[in-house]
């Protein structure tokens, strides 16, 4: 029963990729332990955004600033 979840996420993230790379802009994907990777070697703390900041080999070599919070849609 745990895995469940996992499991629909796993679907979904791949139709969400095949989606996007559709629209023609750049996207990447990346492992856990590359973002960990990224987000450890630029001094980043652990937080949702930061790490969707960090995915991938394009994240930039300088180190993100976590002091600009990410934009939250509060609409419907």
């Amino acid at each position: 029963m745990p895995l469940k979840d996992a499991g629909a996420v796993n679907g979904t993230r791949w139709d969400l990729f095949r989606t996007l790379k559709k629209t023609g802009l750049p996207v990447e994907t990346g492992s856990g332990s590359l973002t960990k990777f990224n987000r450890m070697t630029r001094g980043l703390h652990k937080t949702h955004w930061l790490d969707a900041a960090c995915v991938g080999k394009s994240t930039p070599e300088t180190r993100c600033s976590s002091f600009f919070p990410p934009l939250v849609n509060t609409g419907v």
